[in-house]
């Protein structure tokens, strides 16, 4: 069966009644006969006998079996008729459906009521001129009746309830909310026998239907109208269950639609089939929820930089992000595998906090070490974890892990040029110290010989000889400013500088 698909009209095609009925408790009697005058006495007096009793009066077999789907409870026929005699037409009955058959004649016998019975009759009442016998018939009615539809609605039931069971992991199964509402439908139809029937779903107080899908009339129902549970109302021109759905984040309910009132099987059946769907539905919702946090969780981790790592609390990986590729791993490559498979043997000591968190729920702390990738290249990487703990118990724990391996590499090239720097520096420094050196022994000459000059031949020099010494002095004295200098340069590389805070 197709199903059109609904966005939510608040406008009713039906009204209903403000009365809400109970299952229909009348027992349907069939009652022919040829003449007039015996089917009106007949359904005057049985009816006053016993108001539970609703008599449907026929006059030919034609009639009669047309009546037979209508759920009838009982037949009372006459025993002459001019088509045909009340056994044929019990046989004829009997070979449809098992329904209670009682003969109701006045022309009876002993002889005539050993033939009915034998013909599978199951009653057998002689018409009498006093209106009291009416009671009897109305009694013997009732009883066979009662038994009929006890065991009808049984066996009924018995076929719906096997029909519920076999399709609960068909609806508890369904994986969205259309699919869950197909499948009601269907076996509202198949298993109920409601070929008219509507699933409905309404997002607030006021009962506007936010999806609606089935064949049912359309009905605008608050929630307060949902709070009395099962009900059955009267439409225009038939009856309508209303069955409130039992779900946690939307309300909605079902319904179904028939010409005739609704028994007293039709009840306990779609309570069972309203929770199965309630579950399914809360189920589809929940899963929605999460999908949805997953999916938002999935984008946010396959799109950072970092290498989104969940590990079970014994090491082994149970997912890792995409981003693993730039240790030149495929993430299903390392799934079920050890963390620790990857961490070089020289570093292995450097992640055994992040072993004991796994066991203790301790936040870890920043770890860096090498491990070799896919390609054999090995990569420094910085490890950081927190475990996921549940009732005191350690589910997984979580880990993201950094390529640091171009800043390592920073680092020793930066390392190395210092190295090479110092190096320079302590030749340099070297080179200053000996040359420093050298340089004052011929310095200490030139100093010496003016020295001499100034104190024995001064006076013979003229004024331009003076001044050239005196030149040559400052010079002299320039030089050795400056070398000292230099010697105090080439000792600043070989103290120790000490700080102090200011």
């Amino acid at each position: 069966m197709l199903y059109n698909f609904h966005i939510g009209s608040r406008v009713p095609v039906f009204e209903l009644t403000s009365e809400v009925l109970p299952p229909s408790d009348k027992y349907v009697v069939l009652h022919i006969d040829d003449e007039s005058e015996q089917l009106f006495f007949a359904k005057t007096f049985i009816e006053e006998a016993d108001p539970e009793l609703e008599i449907v009066s026929v006059r030919t077999p034609d009639d009669l079996m047309e009546h037979l789907d209508t759920g009838v409870d009982c037949i009372v026929s006459d025993y002459v008729m001019p088509d045909v005699n009340g056994m044929d037409l019990c046989k004829l009955v009997k070979s449809k459906r098992n329904i209670p058959f009682i003969m109701y004649t006045g022309r009876g016998s002993e002889v005539v009521a050993e033939a009915a019975f034998q013909a599978g009759v199951d009653d057998y009442v002689r018409k009498e001129a006093d209106p009291s016998h009416y009671q009897l018939l109305a009694r013997r009615i009732k009883s066979h009746a009662e038994t009929h539809r006890r065991k009808r609605e049984e066996s009924r039931y018995q076929e719906r309830l096997e029909g519920v069971r076999e399709i609960l992991p068909v609806i508890s199964s369904a994986n969205t909310l259309d699919d869950v509402t197909i499948r009601t439908l269907n076996v509202l139809d198949e298993v109920m026998g409601y070929s008219c029937s509507c699933f409905w779903l309404i997002d607030d107080d006021m009962g506007v239907p936010v999806k609606r899908m089935g064949n049912s009339p359309r009905l605008s129902l608050s929630v307060d109208e949902l709070k009395d549970g099962i009900t059955q109302r009267r439409l225009d021109n038939g009856y309508v269950l209303i069955v409130p759905l039992s779900m946690d984040i939307v309300y909605g309910y079902l319904t179904a639609y028939q010409a005739k009132p609704f028994d007293q099987t039709d009840y306990p059946l779609m309570e069972a089939i309203s929770l199965l769907v309630g579950q399914a539905v809360n189920r589809v919702k929940q899963v929605e929820t999460i999908s949805a946090s997953e999916k938002q969780f999935r984008n946010i981790v396959e799109n950072v930089q970092d290498v989104i790592v969940l590990t079970k609390p014994e090491g082994s990986i149970n997912y890792i992000s995409p981003s693993a590729e730039i240790f030149r791993f495929k993430p299903s490559e390392l799934v079920d595998h050890m963390w620790g498979e990857l961490v070089v043997n020289e570093d292995l000591d450097k992640i055994a906090d992040f072993y004991y968190s796994s066991i203790s729920g301790e936040k870890g702390k920043i770890n860096e070490y090498r491990i070799q990738g896919g390609d054999g290249e090995i990569y420094w990487v910085s490890h950081s974890w927190a475990p996921v703990v549940v009732d005191g118990v350690v589910k997984q724990v979580v880990s993201a892990v950094n390529d640091i391996t171009w800043r390592k590499r920073i680092e020793n090239t930066l390392y190395t040029s210092l190295d090479e720097l110092e190096k320079v520096n302590r030749d340099l420094n070297d080179f200053t110290h000996i040359v420093s050196h050298d340089l004052k022994a011929p310095l200490m000459t030139i100093e010496s010989f003016s020295d001499f000059l100034l104190e024995d031949y001064f006076d013979v020099l003229d004024e331009n000889g003076q001044e050239y010494l005196d030149s040559i002095l400052k010079a002299s004295n320039n030089m050795r400013e400056l070398i000292d200098n230099l010697l105090t340069l080439s000792r600043v590389g070989r103290i120790n500088t000490e700080y102090r805070e200011v």
